[in-house]
């Protein structure tokens, strides 16, 4: 009888090592999945990050042509526009409907620009500045912090009355909330 208590107890032990080693191999798998999923989750995460830039960037791109080709502002003859040639009558008249009839002006802007400061400066023969665009929706907002992506473009003014070209630049800042 001795025997077969011995041998159930040994066999016990058998089962209880046996056991460890199961859990033990679980625990080691669970965590090599929690590891992976870690790692790849901070991957993910770049991933999604460098995405946003890109779609900053495009973003931007496509809000600097946008402005670029205002005919609102483009310099024209005989009803041809001119690349990268901005009337300085037509930047004047802008500027002042602007800032002075915002309210009617304001949303066409707002839905297509978005928050953002638009200026063209003049930087040869006379230098001069304009504020065509300036939104900043919401920064009153302390609780969101804002970053701005600025382009700019070389432009040509002209004066159509005396006919001057004059070498400017073409400053767009968009804003975006940080999260």
């Amino acid at each position: 009888m001795r025997l077969f208590s011995d041998n159930k107890k040994f066999s016990n032990q058998k089962a209880q090592i046996q056991m460890g080693e199961t859990i033990f191999i679980v625990i080691f798998i669970i965590l090599i999945i929690v590891f992976g999923l870690v790692f790849f989750s901070k991957a993910e995460g770049e991933t999604i990050r460098d995405k946003q830039k890109q779609f900053r960037e495009l973003d931007t791109i496509t809000s600097a042509q946008y402005v670029a080709s205002l005919t609102e502002l483009k310099c024209s003859s005989y009803g041809a526009e001119d690349l990268s040639c901005f009337d300085k009558i037509k930047i004047k008249a802008f500027t002042n409907m602007t800032q002075n009839n915002w309210d009617l002006v304001g949303e066409y802007y707002v839905n297509k620009l978005g928050p953002a400061d638009i200026r063209i400066e003049e930087l040869y023969p006379n230098p001069q500045n304009w504020t065509i665009y300036n939104y900043t929706g919401t920064f009153d907002d302390p609780v969101n912090i804002y970053s701005g992506r600025q382009t700019q473009i070389p432009v040509a003014l002209l004066n159509p009355i005396t006919k001057e070209k004059a070498f400017g630049v073409l400053y767009l800042t968009l804003f975006d909330r940080i999260i």
